[in-house]
């Protein structure tokens, strides 16, 4: 038993004593005269207060007392099991339950054994150093075709188009004052078809991934698709 709870318990004794004297008193007026003295129905009733609130101090520490034990007998526990040969326990976990026992038994750990929680290892306070998450998108650069710019942009509802083309051309060529022109040849035309084809993209998202997104998810596609 400890030293706080010896002291809580002798004062709740005394105090019980004399509060068995004083409202023998008080029941001994009220008996002989109908009623108690006010001042001493005052006094009856403080310590009464009095040792309630010293039983609810001694009931607090019975119950640390019994938790601490409880504690402690299972860290004996595990310290026997640990310390056994063929413990299949690795080195790290024993550093880990002594540096437990001791907060436990002293409310502190030393200096040289607070290297059980580290950053390094999530599961081992990893988890209480998160990294900063940034609401951006890093993108790579998308190479364009300079065509884009000079293209000639056309509507159809057909499959396809055609446009005539010059598929040849003359040569001039020169001539005496007084020679004979012939006719230049090599003029030739043809027909090109341009098939329209078909592209499409398809992303599937949730409502809830629109709604939950930490950034704007909707016009990121958008933007990807344009």
């Amino acid at each position: 038993m400890s030293e706080e709870v010896k002291t809580v318990l002798d004062e709740l004794g005394s105090k019980f004593e004399t509060f068995k004297s004083e409202n023998k008193t008080r029941l001994d007026e009220i008996e002989k005269k109908g009623h108690a003295d006010p001042l001493l129905q005052d006094k009856v009733d403080k310590m009464s207060n009095d040792i309630a609130e010293l039983a609810e101090v001694k009931q607090a520490h019975e119950i640390q007392q019994k938790n601490l034990e409880e504690a402690t007998a299972k860290i004996e526990s595990l310290e026997t099991v640990l310390a056994r040969p063929n413990a299949s326990a690795s080195k790290d976990v024993d550093i880990q339950t002594k540096a437990f026992g001791e907060w436990l038994r002293k409310g502190e750990v030393d200096e040289m054994e607070r290297k059980a929680l580290y950053e390094s290892d999530d599961t081992l306070g990893g988890f209480y150093a998160p990294t900063e998450y940034v609401a951006d998108l890093i993108k790579s650069v998308t190479e364009i075709s300079p065509i884009r710019s000079i293209a000639r942009v056309r509507q159809t509802d057909k499959r396809g188009i055609e446009i005539p083309k010059r598929t040849g051309q003359f040569s001039a060529s020169f001539v005496a004052e007084t020679a004979t022109r012939s006719e230049t040849t090599g003029y030739t035309t043809g027909m090109m078809s341009i098939d329209a084809h078909e592209m499409y993209g398809l992303v599937d998202i949730s409502q809830a991934m629109l709604e939950d997104s930490a950034f704007n998810l909707e016009s990121e596609m958008g933007t990807e698709f344009a």
